[in-house]
């Protein structure tokens, strides 16, 4: 493909991930949408997480197959069907809103697992439309639609639900997003070889100092996942989304817990949502400048700090600051993972490793949400948690600082006289 249609090419197809991410993403709401259905169906903490819990473990399987999807043919048409299983997922959740085993399945196997499936598939795919020396910047902008779909899906989800009743709301959404999402989905094209050789066409370096080429080049998916560096990302994504996944699982019930039920939660959620937005649009602009295991690590530090603090806010409005600062930190670091495949293995083998690596997430979405939900009905409260969250974000500060610094090392060896810190 020419220069100039690469660059066109790049532009429509970066459109039409973000605008597909944030109908798939809905899901991510359940921390919304369970805390309606814990109250209308009076669940404790624990049934409320139950679908969370279970949509992970799902996640777990169809996370890799979104990796096998965005290095086929075609990533696009395999991530419509995947789209078309969300929608009906959530126009199941309004039909059997009273069936926990229902809402287990519809939670869990339609919507969470096939949004995996088709999420992970289709940013995977949209980076590839970008050379070597921009995958934070193409992480960033790809993946922005699922930090959009929390703000989006929450404003459509109090108007809806508000005026039809949670059943009909679950529904139209449902047909909205999935419809649109499939025929956006179909229209997606896998990039050319060439689309991501360094320097191409309308992406010049964003740093003299960003590197241009991978430490294991021309490695096959066997031999990658057997080095060092991908356990290390897959341990540290792992880590540093426990609290993400604990938090989103229950966030309504733990607004409540705090600050009783004076400030709207579907507010609190969307407000928090301009904090994924704006990070995932930072990281975009500055993450291959400053590097990305520098900013995965500062990310976690931050987040740390939060989790500490948010018990003893003592004010609505300080917890939103902090859920805000919270929410910039995690997408932050979704955006360094989606990267770091990127910057270290070759691009025939990306997509299947950020599926495999996508597995530390699910991990993570299996003991957090569940461990958050017996330790605050056994405490009578979220503060150990909270603080018990804090130690885990602290050690994958320690992680990463390693990773970083192994990723420096193996990268001064193929590009000889490489000063930049990682």
């Amino acid at each position: 493909m020419q220069a100039e249609g690469i660059a066109k090419m790049r532009t429509k197809m970066l459109v039409i991930t973000i605008i597909c991410c944030i109908c798939m993403a809905a899901g991510n709401l359940w921390g919304l949408f369970g805390a309606d259905l814990a109250e209308m169906n009076g669940w404790n903490h624990f049934q409320a997480s139950l679908p969370f819990v279970v949509s992970n473990s799902v996640g777990f399987f169809t996370g890799i197959l979104g990796g096998m999807v965005s290095d086929s043919k075609s990533p696009g048409k395999l991530t419509a069907l995947g789209s078309l299983s969300i929608g009906t997922g959530l126009v199941f959740l309004g039909l059997f809103k009273t069936s926990l085993p229902m809402v287990v399945f519809s939670q869990g196997f339609l919507l969470i697992a096939c949004q995996t499936f088709a999420s992970v598939g289709l940013v995977s795919a949209a980076m590839k439309w970008f050379p070597m020396e921009q995958k934070n910047r193409a992480s960033g902008l790809a993946s922005l639609g699922m930090s959009m779909s929390s703000a989006i899906t929450a404003f459509l989800y109090q108007a809806v639900t508000g005026r039809l009743g949670f059943s009909a709301g679950m529904c139209v959404l449902g047909i909205l997003y999935g419809g649109t999402g499939a025929v956006l989905a179909w229209n997606f094209r896998p990039a050319p070889v060439n689309a991501s050789q360094s320097g191409s066409a309308g992406a010049a370096p964003v740093s003299a100092a960003a590197p241009a080429c991978v430490i294991y080049k021309g490695i096959t998916r066997k031999d990658a996942i057997r080095t060092p560096e991908f356990l290390m990302i897959v341990v540290s994504f792992c880590l540093s989304m426990s609290a993400n996944l604990a938090i989103n699982s229950q966030t309504v019930l733990i607004i409540r817990s705090y600050a009783g039920t004076a400030f709207p939660s579907w507010l609190f959620v969307a407000i928090g949502a301009l904090g994924g937005i704006t990070a995932r649009l930072t990281a975009a602009m500055i993450g291959d400048r400053i590097g990305t295991f520098r900013l995965w690590r500062s990310m976690a530090a931050v987040f740390a700090c939060c989790l500490l603090a948010f018990p003893f806010a003592g004010s609505i409005w300080i917890m939103l600051a902090l859920y805000v600062i919270q929410q910039f930190c995690i997408n932050s670091m979704i955006v360094c993972h989606y990267a770091a495949y990127a910057l270290i293995f070759d691009s025939a083998c990306t997509g299947f490793l950020t599926g495999l690596g996508s597995t530390g997430y699910y991990i993570a979405g299996i003991v957090a949400p569940a461990a958050a939900g017996l330790i605050s009905d056994r405490a009578g409260s979220y503060t150990p948690v909270f603080l018990g969250l804090a130690v885990v974000e602290a050690a994958t500060v320690l992680l990463l600082t390693r990773l970083g610094r192994k990723y420096a090392e193996k990268l001064g060896a193929v590009l000889p006289g490489t000063a930049r810190k990682f």
